[in-house]
């Protein structure tokens, strides 16, 4: 019997044996299984897809045949495309969808590929790269030979209606960016993601919306009306928004203009208007909290414009610094606030998802807020870490929670690395190393990111422990010079930051020259796609 290496003990894929429709499986809730179609779909205006799913079984070969009764499978041509979009279905989307679900993995890119075949092809791909990762360390060509035959059926469809000088829609192209940026990620190719998510955005970007009448246009792929489109642009913006850091409020397209496509008026008005919030799911919760996040982004974009009067700019930059404060205390509580009273009163019926995903949110609640008045401020308005202790105690403690169910987390299989888009657990512990000077509770951050291998949009938790401990060591042997660990050292050497985009990885830094104030930038290469 061939050896297998400590830690990846491989298993061929079996998928779990549940009733109910396939939807509620995809979801992993409980379905009433009423006929034709279950009412927990229904009632939540999803597509109810039926109730016979593909069975997978081992040959006595080692081979896999698959048999299946449901017709929404008979558009696949092949045993292994079946199986392929079983797996995608059965386990990619619920990693995929992360902490808090996500109606695009769940339900928007499963109807479309019923009626795209570039979506479909670029779906069973997808399934097919994620099964070979979850059972090999290193993934061959000739391993991935299938995975890479359908990845490029699906640039073929896509492109095939532009070759004959017909429109193609452009929330087609923007779904199947997302999906081939996850097939590049789950391949390794790290830079060919970055690449499609630069495509994606750059679309994006170029895509005009009219509010009045829903109507998409893009001057070379046609216009769209609402019916006809497989995901709003609401849905495919606030994706882009979180894969390409560029698509914020600072640098791309999230402008002003587009504040209506990621948020409804009522939410806006909750915040602007002093109306109670109030939280009816965690995914409420999530949007709200998305929401409070860009305006205060949008605050510090507009602080950081240049001054319309020069004379005048030290006050006025002080009135600007003195706003950002006030408005960021008044979200800050106001949301910390809702969201303690929604867990009183809702928390013992939280399932164990989410529960997580609610401890997400509060991770992220407390990094925001401790970032706030050690990064985001003027160094002359900076707090010291040592003033959020308490905080800085409470996200450890949350970080281990998470960490914990993401290594129970069955959808995983026995892979030793899972994959998620959505809010997750990296960068806010990225944070808190670089925030936090406590030797102690640094190396204990930077051990809980070792202990699992996991991937959120560019940031692997392995790579960026290895790129911490660099940080610290270079902090520290600064420290050592002045004999303190105090904001004495800064000076000597300040924020030091990991730059991350579709090349790689760099560590970017200052240290004092030889010479009284004259800094000198370092960039470190700390790794490759």
């Amino acid at each position: 019997m061939p050896k297998v290496a400590k830690g990846r003990r491989q298993r061929a894929y079996r998928p779990k044996t549940k009733t109910g429709c396939l939807t509620c499986r995809i979801r992993r809730i409980k379905c009433d299984e009423a006929k034709p179609a279950c009412l927990k779909c229904t009632s939540t205006r999803r597509v109810c897809l039926g109730y016979h799913v593909p069975i997978l079984d081992p040959s006595p070969s080692g081979d896999m045949n698959l048999i299946t009764t449901n017709s929404s499978f008979d558009m696949l041509s092949s045993p292994q495309s079946k199986r392929s979009f079983a797996f995608f279905m059965q386990r990619t989307c619920s990693q995929l969808a992360g902490f808090f679900g996500s109606d695009f993995w769940e339900r928007l890119v499963i109807q479309t590929a019923h009626h795209e075949s570039a979506v479909r092809h670029a779906l069973v791909a997808l399934g097919a790269i994620h099964e070979l990762s979850e059972q090999k360390m290193q993934i061959s060509d000739i391993d991935k030979a299938f995975a890479l035959e359908q990845y490029n059926f699906a640039i073929r469809d896509l492109l095939a209606p532009l070759s004959r000088n017909e429109k193609r829609g452009v929330d087609v192209c923007l779904i199947a960016c997302i999906i081939f940026a996850n097939f590049e990620s789950m391949a390794g190719q790290r830079a060919s993601a970055g690449a499609h998510i630069k495509s994606g955005a750059k679309l994006l970007r170029e895509t005009e919306w009219d509010q009045q009448n829903g109507m998409v246009y893009h001057q070379t792929l046609g216009s769209k009306s609402p019916v006809d489109l497989y995901a709003s642009p609401g849905a495919l913006a606030r994706i882009y928004s979180g894969l390409d850091r560029e698509c914020t409020t600072i640098k791309g397209f999230l402008a002003e203009r587009y504040e209506p496509l990621f948020y409804g008026n009522q939410l806006s008005a909750i915040i602007n208007d002093n109306v109670p919030i109030f939280f009816r799911n965690v995914e409420e919760a999530k949007n709200c909290f998305e929401y409070g996040c860009y305006l205060f982004q949008r605050s510090v974009a507009r602080a950081s414009e240049p001054p319309a009067d020069p004379v005048n700019f030290p006050i006025d930059f002080e009135a600007r610094i003195r706003q950002i404060i006030d408005n960021f205390e008044a979200l800050h509580s106001k949301y910390s606030h809702e969201l303690q009273a929604f867990i009183e009163a809702r928390g013992s019926s939280f399932t164990p998802k989410e529960d997580i995903a609610v401890a997400v949110l509060q991770l992220h609640s407390l990094d925001n807020r401790i970032s706030c008045y050690i990064q985001y401020l003027p160094p002359t308005h900076r707090l010291h870490w040592s003033e959020f202790m308490p905080q800085i105690q409470r996200m450890i403690m949350l970080g281990q929670k998470i960490v914990s169910y993401i290594l129970s987390d069955n959808s995983c299989g026995e892979s030793t690395i899972s994959f998620n888009l959505d809010m997750g657990v990296i960068i806010p512990l990225y944070n808190l190393v670089r925030h936090c000077k406590e030797p102690i509770i640094r190396r204990q951050i930077i051990s809980l990111l070792r202990s699992f291998e996991r991937q959120e949009g560019l940031w692997n938790s392995l790579l960026v422990a290895n790129a911490l401990d660099r940080i610290v060591e270079i902090e520290e042997s600064v420290w050592s010079e002045v004999n303190a660990y105090s904001d004495q050292s800064r000076p000597l050497i300040v924020d030091p930051i990991i730059e991350l985009d579709f090349r790689g990885g760099r560590l970017v830094y200052t240290r004092q020259g030889q010479e009284i104030n004259t800094p000198i930038k370092v960039v470190e290469e700390m790794f490759t796609w």
